[in-house]
């Protein structure tokens, strides 16, 4: 045992928490005695004579193990939120459950008008072999996200009808060939041939691919909607068409004014208001760019309507909607645009892509784009394909911070914590994978604000940080631009 395990009992207690272990020895107790426990010595059990049980009064300032991706806590109870989404009603759900007066302000005159509006979302994990991060933290939140939806309050469309992920192309097979090489539980994924894929999917197939039998699809729309009347009946304050024009620090907290001219006061502020999360002179240089995507909705056609399950391939197709009698096709991928208008070369493309990766598959003529009937939206990402969870840094702050960082630690020196705007947090960047990745990155947004063991490891919490792709060309000694 050394020191470091004991700092790891207090950073993962909280004030108040209490030990007990059979041991006595001194070593053990004086390592927990300097990370912040009170020690008694008690009579042990059985024919053991003593053993340790302590309290911590007040955990001590600990090391911090890599200060250029600290994370610090909401001061105070007052949070404000801002979007419309599905990430940010759920991380507002996450702190009323907390005890937390949750404000939201969002620019839209409803919720769920841009990635969170489709009428149906596939739900399945995004797998990598070669990115540590990405197999850290998308079958974790994936698994998360299944649980959460499944214990919610609230009504919405969804089917837990399996996906699959076609390998239908030479590259496409190399790559699932690699997702199916990281040895995850089968009951997160598993190889199938085109014969299995086409039983499982209810049409003939001519490849195999990876199976997620847990996944589906469900309705994000509904979905969204149904969760903020659940948070407004739990005590959310919400503010619609206020569209979020500047931030300006006041009072130990921040002055919001809106495109009216209104203004607000909040001791802390969550920026999670989608691809606009950059529109602020402290965000504006977080590696975020939009993404804006034409998904198609094409009627049912004797083909179509055995199709049991998501099919992944270029594209996706889903199963039948209940609600609206049709299949969701898409979807079409424009970076840097942030355009909603209908693009008819998209309906086409829609369609054309699954013929183009299932040549063989009669059935895929069923698919009819002719209506000209779409949904456009636009989504925001990263280049990492991670969302942006935690304190916002201060650019220029860091930049200073750490222009000599690999000096700093090569002569062991004592590391300034990351430089970041004090109250401010963003939660953004989901990408494609919202449906997956939003429960988690809420949930762990929502622990660090109150300053709760944080559920995730320290790479992985690393891998999320807004400031990270700064901060990795500064380990470097690379400039950052």
């Amino acid at each position: 045992m050394d020191a470091a395990l004991f700092e790891a009992m207090a950073r993962l207690a909280r004030p108040g928490g209490t030990f007990a272990t059979f041991t006595a020895a001194g070593f053990v107790r004086r390592g927990l005695q300097q990370a912040g426990f009170t020690i008694n010595k008690r009579k042990g059990f059985g024919p053991k004579r003593e053993m340790l049980c302590g309290t911590l009064t007040e955990a001590p300032a600990l090391s911090l193990h890599a200060p250029w991706y600290a994370r610090f806590r909401a001061e105070g109870d007052d949070i404000a939120l801002i979007g419309g989404g599905v990430a940010s009603v759920l991380l507002a759900l996450a702190l009323l459950r907390r005890g937390k007066k949750v404000t939201l302000y969002c620019a839209d005159n409803a919720p769920a008008q841009n990635a969170s509006g489709n009428r149906q979302g596939a739900l399945y994990p995004l797998l990598n072999q070669h990115d540590p991060a990405l197999a850290r933290f998308f079958p974790a939140a994936f698994d998360f996200a299944r649980r959460l939806y499944d214990r919610l309050p609230v009504s919405f469309d969804h089917q837990w009808c399996g996906v699959t992920q076609l390998a239908w192309d030479s590259k496409s097979a190399e790559k699932i060939a690699h997702m199916l090489a990281m040895g995850l539980p089968e009951a997160l994924a598993r190889a199938v041939n085109a014969d299995e894929a086409s039983r499982l999917a209810g049409v003939p197939l001519t490849c195999g691919g990876i199976h997620y039998p847990s996944g589906g699809w469900l309705a994000p729309q509904q979905l969204t909607t149904a969760l903020f009347e659940l948070a407004r009946q739990q005590g959310l304050e919400i503010h619609w068409q206020h569209r979020l024009e500047t931030l300006e620090t006041e009072d130990g907290g921040w002055r919001l004014r809106f495109a009216d001219d209104s203004t607000a006061h909040h001791q802390n502020v969550v920026l999670a208001n989608g691809h606009a999360i950059t529109s602020l002179a402290q965000s504006a240089k977080l590696p975020a760019y939009p993404v804006s995507g034409q998904v198609s909705h094409i009627p049912t056609r004797p083909g179509l309507t055995a199709l049991k399950q998501v099919l992944c391939y270029e594209g996706y197709l889903t199963p039948l909607s209940p609600a609206f009698g049709t299949h969701c096709i898409g979807a079409s991928y424009h970076r840097g645009d942030t355009s909603v208008a209908y693009r008819e070369d998209d309906q086409q493309e829609n369609r054309e892509r699954l013929r183009r990766c299932l040549p063989d598959c009669a059935w895929t003529e069923a698919v009819d784009v002719s209506a000209g009937e779409a949904r456009n939206g636009v989504r925001c990402a990263t280049r990492d394909h991670l969302p942006l969870v935690g304190n916002l840094p201060d650019y220029d702050a860091l930049v200073r911070c750490y222009q000599d960082l690999p000096r700093q630690r090569q002569r062991q020196l004592d590391i300034a914590p990351s430089p970041v705007w004090p109250g401010l947090f963003v939660l953004g960047a989901l990408g494609s994978r919202g449906l997956c990745s939003g429960p988690l990155a809420a949930e762990t947004l929502a622990a660090q604000l109150c300053d709760e063991p944080l559920p995730l490891d320290r790479a992985t919490l690393a891998a999320l940080h807004p400031g990270r792709y700064w901060v990795r060309k500064l380990l470097k000694g690379k400039p950052v631009s």
